[in-house]
């Protein structure tokens, strides 16, 4: 069980030392907030501080400590506490989870390192093992990792359960590229990731989005497709796209807006007609 360490309610900045596999990076435009709010009411939420042997660990508010470097702050208050790998891993994602929205990515990569956080701390609540002691009528206390997160967040065991899997198919390096990414990286591409049949197939996933050479994972997971099937890829005809652009357009448009557009560009418009009902070339 993690420990409380009361008599220690504030650090020197300079003394804390913040971990490098932190899930979730910096943001930019939230430190810089932060920095307003410390310089106009104080710092008023302590950091959540592990100690061990070696020294005081950043568990949750790498945007405060941030903001506070920043700004050169000598000491910051603290909440410090002793605990196990397992313990500050859980204090860490569960406070980031029960904190600030995250993005479809960060939320994934916190529940599956919660949940093995959570597995190691409470074994008992794995299925298999859930399961057994439910038939020898021991289970009443049990309570699994995705249904507490489930009730916190008023969805549904599947649905957490889904976003973990999604969570485990993606390696450390996978993250930093897909955090590059030009577009938001969607819930619905992380489970397109996620059914890759192979490391190969992922790679290309990641490596397409990170490039910004597809619009989502569904477009690249295709591709693969095409890839692996030795299939060419459709060459579209850009005269024929450009054509079905222009008719849906206006299709669309209101009678006035046609009239309007037909009044705008009668002086290209009607030398084309003109040449089209000769059977030649306005040009």
């Amino acid at each position: 069980m993690s420990e409380l360490l009361p008599k220690i309610t504030s650090l020197p900045v300079a003394d804390i030392k913040v971990p490098d596999d932190r899930i979730r990076p910096v943001s930019d435009t939230s430190v810089t907030a932060l920095v307003q709010v410390i310089r106009d009411y104080g710092f008023t939420t302590p950091l959540i501080i592990r100690r061990k042997k070696d020294g005081f660990y950043l568990v949750d508010g790498l945007h405060r400590i941030t903001a506070a470097r920043r700004i050169n702050l000598d000491e910051v208050p603290v909440r410090v506490y002793r605990c196990t790998d397992d313990e500050a891993i859980a204090m860490e994602t569960g406070q980031n989870l029960a904190g600030a929205p995250m993005s479809p990515l960060q939320d994934v990569l916190f529940l599956s390192a919660y949940k093995e956080a959570y597995l190691q701390m409470h074994p008992e609540t794995a299925g298999g093992v859930a399961g057994a002691l439910a038939r020898h009528d021991d289970a009443k206390e049990i309570i699994s990792f995705a249904k507490v997160v489930a009730e916190k967040r008023g969805t549904t065991v599947r649905r957490i359960n889904q976003l973990v899997a999604v969570g485990r198919a993606l390696d450390r390096d996978a993250v930093k590229r897909l955090h590059s990414a030009p577009q938001k990286i969607t819930v619905n591409d992380l489970q397109h990731i996620a059914k890759a049949t192979s490391d190969s197939e992922r790679d290309y996933i990641v490596e397409m989005l990170a490039g910004g050479h597809v619009k989502n994972a569904a477009a690249a997971r295709r591709k693969w497709a095409e890839v692996e099937s030795g299939t060419p890829p459709e060459v579209k005809d850009p005269v024929e796209e450009a054509f079905k652009g222009l008719l849906n357009a206006w299709k669309r448009a209101p009678k006035e807006a046609q009239r309007r557009f037909v009044e705008a560009n009668k002086g290209e418009i009607y030398p084309m007609i003109v040449a089209t009902y000769d059977g030649g070339d306005s040009e």
